[in-house]
């Protein structure tokens, strides 16, 4: 395929929504990292895992989702200090419409495969090492709007009175997207500690998000229109040239 089209054929295919799009994700919302160095901060966190003993212990943060056309989602992140490795699970959730004592309406969850990889620093207060417990392969599609995030590793039993797993607290930094560690809209869901969706102490937590951000209708019939009319014109240019030949009949095309 000539060079020309090929780039094109790139063009249209990384700017039309298709189901499981090719084109590379990027974090879309971020709320920041572990308030460590900051003014009147020295790290902290809130319990946030799955037991097989004591149920699930659930922390919610809220983002925005900008873009008029939507975003979908195949990326979602929570970071925790941990007393464990050797995490391969983690439960997830995609909420819209939470409050105070109000779980929402679930958009997506689920419990998948997850990683937990060393973000190379500890967090000050509980003095665990922090890790990323990521779940990636997602497909979900949300339009503009609130949502809250969860994302919980599977720990096993507990029966310490430390608890295993607790989300980072956060000041912003290097937060991406909206809002940005700033709000103190968060909620934990934890029924061996009596918390039923209760506002989560006023803080913010390290959670991300990561996708793609759909393009709106007008733009994708911009540029689709647009490089069909460049790919004609380019192939009826090379017709002309005499640079195409037909190899059956020899004949010009």
């Amino acid at each position: 395929m000539h060079s020309s089209v090929r780039s094109i054929l790139i063009v249209i295919c990384c700017f039309v929504p298709v189901s499981g799009s090719a084109c590379a994700d990027t974090i879309l919302w971020y709320n920041g990292d572990v308030s460590i160095g900051q003014i009147g901060s020295s790290g902290g966190g809130t319990v946030n895992q799955e037991t097989s003993n004591r149920g699930s212990m659930n922390v919610y943060d809220d983002f925005v989702v900008t873009n008029p056309a939507g975003w979908k989602v195949q990326r979602v992140w929570s970071n925790n200090s941990m007393q464990i490795t050797g995490v391969t699970q983690a439960s997830w959730s995609i909420r819209s419409g939470m409050s105070a004592g109000n779980s929402g309406t679930v958009i997506a969850s689920g419990i998948s495969a997850a990683t937990q990889t060393s973000n190379g620093r500890t967090n000050p207060s509980p003095g665990f090492p922090e890790y990323r417990i990521e779940v990636t392969g997602l497909d979900v599609s949300l339009a503009a709007g609130t949502y809250w995030l969860s994302v919980s590793p599977l720990v096993g039993i507990d029966n310490a009175s430390v608890f295993k797993s607790y989300v980072s607290t956060t000041r912003k930094a290097n937060a991406i997207g909206l809002p940005s560690g700033n709000n103190s809209n968060s909620f934990i869901n934890a029924g061996f500690l009596s918390y039923n969706f209760a506002n989560a102490f006023n803080n913010d937590y390290s959670m991300g998000v990561a996708g793609v951000s759909v393009p709106e209708p007008s733009t994708v019939a911009f540029l689709t229109v647009g490089s069909v009319v460049a790919l004609l014109w380019k192939s009826k240019r090379f017709r002309s040239s005499g640079a195409a030949v037909n190899p059956e009949s020899d004949s010009r095309i």
